[in-house]
């Protein structure tokens, strides 16, 4: 099957009062190890929606050798529009799309091959993995149900949409805890900082 991974970096991280995206994270930056993660999981054709600070991401999307297209609404829109700005320009023969938050660094390449094995194993149009009945990231979606991400309207974004369509989901668990861990303030970049240290020094996994 042929995917395409979308990630979400437009935003102007405000409950974070710094642009998420770009904090050091390693030797690189949080957006870098949200990129790297799905390289090492073998998925390479990835698409990244820029909207905040452009130029600074776009240059690191040049180096990283990794699509964008801008959310040029960004300040005034929310994640589903970016969304629907990424899902427009989509390859027309992608089979399935992940849809990731650019904030989201540590989720292991094995949790993202684990979601891949199991949506091509079965037929729903949507997967999710979860953690402990929490819904996680990355999702993926059948490119048969894009064009209804696109038509969507009701307020809520990506969240209402699921709601709406219950039965086109499939649930994954998963024991990745950080499937459901972002960076959204900035005690959850801490954490995020000392789950990698531990990490690299191989205290976890």
């Amino acid at each position: 099957m042929k995917y395409q991974v979308l990630i979400l970096a437009a935003g102007c991280s405000r409950r974070m009062k710094k642009f998420k995206p770009l904090l050091p994270l390693g030797k690189g930056c949080i957006l870098q190890s949200v990129i790297g993660n799905f390289k090492k999981a073998g998925l390479e054709d990835i698409l990244v929606v820029v909207g905040c600070q452009r130029q600074r991401v776009i240059s690191l999307l040049k180096q990283e050798q990794v699509s964008w297209v801008v959310n040029e609404a960004y300040e005034d829109t929310d994640m589903l529009e970016s969304v629907k700005v990424g899902l427009s320009a989509i390859r027309a023969d992608t089979d399935a799309v992940f849809i990731c938050p650019g904030d989201v660094p540590l989720i292991a390449p094995a949790t993202i091959q684990e979601i891949i094995r199991t949506y091509e194993q079965g037929d729903s149009p949507i997967l999710i993995p979860t953690y402990r009945g929490e819904m996680g990231h990355p999702p993926v979606y059948s490119a048969a149900v894009l064009q209804e991400i696109q038509n969507h309207r009701e307020e809520g974004g990506l969240r209402s949409f699921l709601q709406r369509h219950p039965f086109w989901i499939r649930y994954l668990p998963v024991e990745d805890e950080e499937v459901v861990k972002d960076a959204n303030l900035p005690e959850d970049y801490e954490r995020i900082l000392n789950v990698y240290a531990l990490k690299k020094q191989g205290v976890i996994q």
